[in-house]
């Protein structure tokens, strides 16, 4: 197993992942406002950590290979990973159009 820079595991044994905080990504949103809203929002919000995903982004700008860290309910952060390259992308999910999550399989 290799780490990253930022201490992510490269490999796809997440189950020895370091967690990622610092976006705040586990802080507890006690508005009882609904802040985060749209269908990307409300399956990053119950998506598992360490699941392999693409992105789709307005004016079809897709971003492939990467890894869902987290979900901030505050401020709508949703945190990813590059696969091994441990570069952090922090995108607003209310301005990701699409997701694909990525199968395990050896097709």
């Amino acid at each position: 197993m290799s780490y990253g820079e930022h201490g992510y595991c490269c490999d796809d044994s997440w189950d020895t992942y370091h967690e990622y905080d610092k976006c705040g990504c586990h802080e507890h949103h006690e508005d009882k406002k609904k802040k985060c809203e749209g269908c990307v929002c409300d399956l990053l919000k119950n998506l598992h950590k360490g699941t392999k995903v693409d992105i789709f982004l307005k004016g079809s700008k897709e971003i492939k290979g990467l890894v869902f860290v987290c979900l901030n309910e505050k401020n709508c952060c949703a945190s990813f990973v590059e696969k091994c390259a441990g570069s952090i992308l922090i995108l607003d999910c209310q301005a990701i159009e699409g997701i694909r999550i990525q199968r395990n399989c050896s097709c």
